[in-house]
């Protein structure tokens, strides 16, 4: 197992405190080529070249947009420190703006929206926007990247208030979003808190959100952290955590010649269009006030999710996790987890209806869904998946008793787990099936009882009757196992629309401890030398959870780990790059603990290089005099490409190191005496500066 972590592993840095608001360290390799605009200081853009100096200070956003109305096409703009304003930015050309590593805040002051994107290929990165009234950043043009950007405290009165888009081709990587709301008291909708998308072929990757809220008090209010509409988007390794779509009257009211809607669907996600995919996600704690306590799907065709998990998300309606809504077609769920959502009824101000789906609800609209190695474990509503549109195929999952309530199904080779139940009934409701497994009309099936395995049979010798489906356990060589027992396979009789309640098992509590770490930077020639960050998952009474696993997400990447016998475990951090990070750990739960996370915070300060200079002697008369010094590591390694300033006799000299760390300037020392000199290394994202002191004597 890898727990070592370089730095070539990360694109972000960021910090999350401990009320969920992220503090971030950016940090940024010098590009000689950019301009810095800063909030309180001077800036140079290169002393040693001919580049002019801008010696105007900044801290408006109408300096960064007089910085953009004088940059060329495809120029770099650097910003530094806060900036304010009460007008938007508007970026109309084709440009790159990064955060230094001083890190760059852009801040609304709850007045006015802060950016608005036109130009496509361009390039935002590293910089933090906050407290905007109205949307954050709209962009509006095509294949614009944004990298390792937060995105806090926004508010919009209906559709995205971080991030709203409407080009095609954006990519939005290694970011975070938190405590956005859209709030809205009118008949419009509230959609998206974070983001609000109407585009093809966008990517999320990589991305937190946490504690992003859709709220209306009249009518609807759908995807509590995205809103999306377009064909072939993709959400890739992304964590929503406690996400929500709120609407004050979170019901559907029908009568016969009306139809009210004050609906909160899709706690982090409402998704329209086509083509999507949904990979390596995590979804926690997100509520809707009426369906898919997690994500909405509607007038979707061939979308999927994989390698997902869904935990403890809620529905004040049906479906806990997943709700397929209209016109869902040929719709796939692969090698995911769903525990303990809850779908729990409530349909009206009065009346408490049955609830369905405590994973996945899926109407009569949906046509062709497939749900393939995925689990289905403690969720509460009416059964796990709940299916009454054509066509459902479950293959090699896990499911719980009571987990289905099926029309027109094809189970393949599926396993119903009972227990703490007697070995008579399955509960499996279902009609219009299809059982089947690679052996033509046998049936393969698990059973388990309070919790043990008893053995893998084959099931046969299936009779029809009006109420019931039978199916005895045998063997290949047709010996019944147990002559008495059959599994009842009810059909569901569609005007009968009572169906098995189950309180959801109470689990343990899990929780996860760590310690901020305050550490230095490592050079890479240094090999990996850096310290360990640990987590250590425990239950209630601090006892050591042993090899359970535990997700770490660090700067947008993910990390699969086992804890040890001792509940730990950890990760070398060999970063270069000095800066305030956040590292999260989650542990998604399982059978008999709860799920649970826990952010902590990285401090990585730059550390001391070595500077040697060596005293020179000259004659008066030689044309070559120099000055020479060596850069090294802590570990006396070759520092490479870094500029060093020699200042003597009243002027300046710069070189850069060769791949030896040596650099050389040519000075002019004519008369005979001795000179004292400095060489000076002014410190970059891996090194602190270091200054030291020489002698040239000329004779």
């Amino acid at each position: 197992m890898n727990n070592e972590i370089s730095d070539s592993d990360f694109s972000s840095a960021y910090d999350l405190d401990s009320d969920n608001r992220i503090d971030d360290g950016y940090d940024l390799t010098q590009d000689s080529q950019s301009t810095e605009l800063s909030a309180s200081s001077v800036y140079d853009l290169d002393s040693s070249s001919d580049n002019e100096m801008l010696n105007s200070e900044g801290n408006d956003f109408k300096d960064i947009q007089n910085l953009i109305d004088q940059s060329d096409e495809n120029d770099t703009i650097t910003l530094s420190g806060t900036f304010t304003g009460d007008s938007k930015i508007v970026l109309n050309k084709t440009l790159t703006i990064v955060g230094a590593s001083s890190g760059a805040t852009l801040d609304g002051k709850l007045l006015t929206q802060i950016l608005e994107i036109d130009s496509s290929n361009t390039v935002m990165k590293n910089i933090k926007f906050i407290n905007s009234f109205g949307i954050s950043v709209h962009i509006g043009g095509k294949n614009v990247t944004i990298d390792n950007c937060s995105f806090e405290n926004s508010i919009n009165g209906e559709l995205g208030s971080a991030l709203s888009c409407s080009g095609d081709n954006v990519r939005i990587l290694n970011s975070r979003f938190l405590n956005n709301i859209a709030n809205k008291s009118s008949c419009h909708h509230t959609d998206g808190s974070a983001i609000y998308l109407i585009a093809n072929n966008a990517t999320i990757d990589s991305c937190i959100f946490i504690n992003n809220t859709g709220y209306n008090y009249e009518t609807a209010s759908s995807g509590g952290a995205i809103w999306l509409k377009g064909s072939n988007n993709s959400i890739l390794n992304s964590i929503f955590i406690n996400n929500s779509a709120i609407s004050k009257f979170a019901w559907t009211l029908h009568s016969e010649e009306q139809t009210f809607l004050a609906d909160g669907n899709g706690g982090a996600v409402y998704w329209v269009g086509n083509n999507g995919r949904i990979d390596n996600c995590s979804f926690v704690n997100c509520i809707a006030h009426t369906y898919g306590g997690a994500i909405y799907f509607k007038s979707a065709n061939n979308c999927s999710i994989n390698n997902s998990s869904f935990i403890n998300n809620y529905a004040v309606g049906d479906a806990g996790a997943i709700y397929l809504g209209q016109n869902v077609f040929n719709f796939k769920v692969e090698n995911s987890k769903f525990e303990e959502n809850v779908a729990l009824g409530l349909r009206g101000v009065l009346s408490q209806d049955n609830a369905y789906g405590g994973a996945i609800f899926a109407g009569d609209f949906v046509e062709n869904t497939s749900i393939f190695n995925s689990s289905f474990l403690n969720n509460y509503g009416n059964g796990s998946i709940y299916y009454s549109g054509s066509n459902i195929q479950v293959s090699y999952s896990m499911l719980e008793r009571p987990e289905l309530i099926i029309e027109n199904a094809t189970l393949e080779k599926f396993l119903q787990v009972i227990k703490n139940s007697t070995l008579e009934e399955c509960n499996l409701e279902i009609d219009n099936f299809t059982l089947c497994s690679a052996s033509g009309s046998l049936f393969e099936v698990m059973i388990f009882s309070n919790g043990n395995i008893n053995n893998n049979y084959w099931g046969a010798n299936i009779n029809n009757s009006d109420d019931f489906l039978q199916m005895k356990l045998i063997k290949s060589n047709d010996e019944y196992i147990f002559p008495n027992f059959w599994i009842n396979l009810k059909v569901l009789n569609e005007a009968d629309n009572s169906a098995i309640a189950n309180e959801t098992p109470a689990r343990n509590r899990s929780i996860i401890i760590s310690k901020d770490l305050t550490t230095s930077t490592v050079y890479g020639k240094d090999g990996k030398i850096g310290k360990y960050f640990s987590f250590r998952l425990t239950d209630s009474n601090s006892k050591a959870l042993a090899n359970k696993q535990v997700i770490i997400n660090f700067n947008g990447k993910n990390y699969y780990k086992t804890t040890d016998k001792n509940g730990y475990v950890k990760l070398q951090i060999n970063l270069a790059k000095k800066g305030t990070y956040t590292i999260v750990a989650c542990f998604l739960g399982d059978d008999n603990y709860n799920a649970s996370f826990k952010s902590s915070k990285i401090k990585i300060n730059a550390v001391k290089a070595k500077l040697k200079v060596t005293n020179k002697k000259y004659k008066r008369s030689y044309k070559k005099k120099t000055l020479t010094a060596k850069l090294l590591s802590p570990k006396g390694k070759a520092v490479k490409g870094k500029k060093i300033s020699f200042k003597v006799n009243g002027k300046t000299y710069t070189a850069k190191t060769n791949s030896k760390g040596i650099a050389t300037v040519k000075v002019k020392l004519n008369k005979k005496k001795t000179y004292k000199f400095t060489a000076k290394f002014a410190g970059d994202n891996t090194f602190k500066a270091v200054t030291v002191k020489g002698k040239a004597v000329v004779k």
